[in-house]
This record gives structure tokens, sequence and C-alpha cells, in this order.
């Protein structure tokens, strides 16, 4: 495994993981994919990096506030729950990460795969530690992680019509229903 793959696989917490053990035949999904010349989109692919900055975010604040603001719950526990709520974008990104990955090695193989991999976690990496960076590098860290949690915990984070890129995920949902 290459170090980009193993640099997504942490930002997509257990995404590809799950991918693994889907109970659906991994050859539909690539039978599909071969069969859909438009899978690939600059849309689909900006919605799962946005959604994997995200979780990336949420994994991020768990990982550097728990402890701080004296909780014993894990940040994967936070994450699971984060992901639980928006679960409808999480799996529309697990079916589009899945297509995508499998179309790009049927394109190309394990080189054209490893190089989405690594457009996908430059994405990523691009925007969530700054916005980490900016929720919790303030004088008052205790403080800043308490908000950061809140915001979280309470659903604000989770992904709406407010959200930016609302109308790119919910395509990216309706894709993927129709797989």
């Amino acid at each position: 495994m290459t170090h980009s793959s193993k640099t997504i696989i942490a930002l997509f917490s257990c995404l590809l993981a799950a991918c693994a053990q889907t109970t659906k035949p991994f050859t539909t999904t690539t039978q599909a994919a071969s069969a859909d010349a438009s899978l690939v989109t600059e849309s689909r692919d900006a919605s799962i990096a946005y959604i994997g900055t995200a979780n990336f975010v949420v994994g991020r604040v768990g990982r550097d506030c728990l402890s701080l603001v004296g909780r014993s719950d894990s940040p994967q526990s936070l994450v699971a729950t984060w992901q639980k709520r928006n679960e409808k974008y999480w799996l529309a990104t697990h079916k589009y990460l899945e297509a995508r990955l499998a179309h790009a090695e049927k394109a190309g193989g394990l080189e054209k795969r490893n190089a989405v991999v690594r457009e996908l976690t430059a994405a990523v990496q691009g925007g969530a530690p700054s916005a980490v960076k900016k929720w919790l590098d303030k004088p008052d860290k205790t403080a800043a992680c308490k908000r950061a949690l809140a915001i979280i915990e309470s659903g604000a984070y989770d992904f709406s019509p407010t959200s930016p890129m609302f109308a790119e995920l919910e395509s990216l949902v309706a894709w993927a229903e129709k797989r």
C-alpha cells in the first residue's frame, strides 16, 4: 500500500474499510462504473472532498479536544455519531469513492487508481487542517474546544440546506441512490 493510500484511508476514516466489507460484490460497482461514461464529475469529486474534509475536522476536534475538556469518550465515537447523522451523504461518498477508484483502476491499473487517491487526498488535505486551526487556534483552547464540540454535537456542523455545496451533495446522493 502506498503512502497516499494510507493517507486517504486515514482521512476518510472507516470509509475505505467499509468498501472492503460491503456485502455487494465489488464487480457490481465496477461494471456499473465502466458502463457509466459520466461517472467521474468535478461536482462529485468536490462533494466527496467536502465530506471528507468535514469528517477530518470532526475527527481532529475529537482527538484534540475530548480529553482536554475532561471527557472520556473517544474521537472515533464522536466521528461515528456525526457520520450516522449524515448517513445519506456518508453512504453516497462511500458508493462514489468505491466506483471512482474501480473506474480508475480499470482505466489505468493501480497507477491510475493511486493517482486518483493522491488527488482526493490533496483535496481533503488542502482545507481540513486550516479549518481545524481556524476553530481551535485560539488563546483559550479549552473554550474553543467546548465551542467546536457543541457545534458538532448540536448538529450545526451537519449537512443541511444552509451548507455550502448542498446542491452538489444532494446531487451526489441522487446519483448514489440510482446505483
